[in-house]
């Protein structure tokens, strides 16, 4: 397996992405619109069907990460990181548990995902970058495993006896077990931070006394909805890494 292939591939569900959402690109319209090989065809189905089936993970993650030209590769770097993460011991791309055919599919599927937002956004000079992200954390982290696994072969025959079927039985309950937990925990974080900025300012220059009321609503809103916004993405990290581990 070289980088030229992994590239292709990622590029060319990037673009099916970006075209299922009516948006052409000109710099790719040399991207296929039928699949250039099986590998690829398998690719656009358990991606597209792993979006599918965590559709508030991926409808919510970009917009809550807030992207832009300058975030972007940080933000694309921890969401990979946590993806691949060891939950056994913490490590990253370490291991069998942290590696597996089914979170590569969704690490290329959230950058699809992530393609068709910023093409969507006036951020379509990122979908290149988002595509040679992609392609570098899987050779310079993941390389070893997937050598040791038939690389894209092993990819195929994987898919084989673990495709859509599993992916549809079994996300939905997890999802949802993972994010009622992360909204009761984002309320305490969100708490804890507007108590932590009253104590910084001083009670009194915090909240005006003619405003009060309307003033801790408007921060209790805003705080929980960042914390919220995060423990979503955090949860539905955590759920797709449980169903990927199954």
């Amino acid at each position: 397996m070289n980088d030229s292939e992994t590239t292709k591939l990622i590029e060319d569900y990037c673009i099916h992405r970006i075209r299922k959402e009516s948006i052409e690109l000109a710099s790719y319209q040399h991207v296929s619109r039928e699949p250039y090989a099986p590998v690829a065809a398998r690719m656009r189905e358990i991606g597209e069907e792993i979006e599918r089936t965590n559709p508030d993970f991926f409808s919510g993650c970009c917009e809550e990460l807030n992207i832009s030209e300058t975030t972007a590769y940080a933000k694309f770097k921890d969401l990979a990181d946590e993806l691949f993460k060891d939950q056994e011991n913490g490590s990253r791309g370490k291991g069998v548990k942290s590696v597996t055919w089914g979170r590569i599919a969704a690490l290329i599927a959230f950058s699809g995902r992530l393609s068709v937002h910023c093409a969507s956004n006036n951020l379509e000079d990122l979908v290149p970058s988002i595509i040679g992200w992609t392609s570098r954390y899987i050779g310079s982290k993941l390389l070893p495993w997937m050598q040791d696994h038939q690389n894209w072969d092993g990819f195929m025959a994987f898919f084989e006896e673990n495709g859509k079927v599993r992916a549809r039985e079994t996300v939905s309950s997890i999802m949802s077990s993972a994010c009622r937990f992360a909204v009761f925990g984002a309320g305490i974080a969100a708490l804890a931070c507007l108590l932590r900025r009253i104590q910084k300012d001083g009670f009194m220059d915090f909240f005006d006394r003619n405003q009060a009321a309307e003033r801790a609503q408007e921060s209790l809103t805003k705080f929980v909805r960042s914390a919220c916004g995060y423990a979503v993405v955090g949860a539905g990290i955590a759920a797709l890494g449980m169903f990927l581990r199954r």
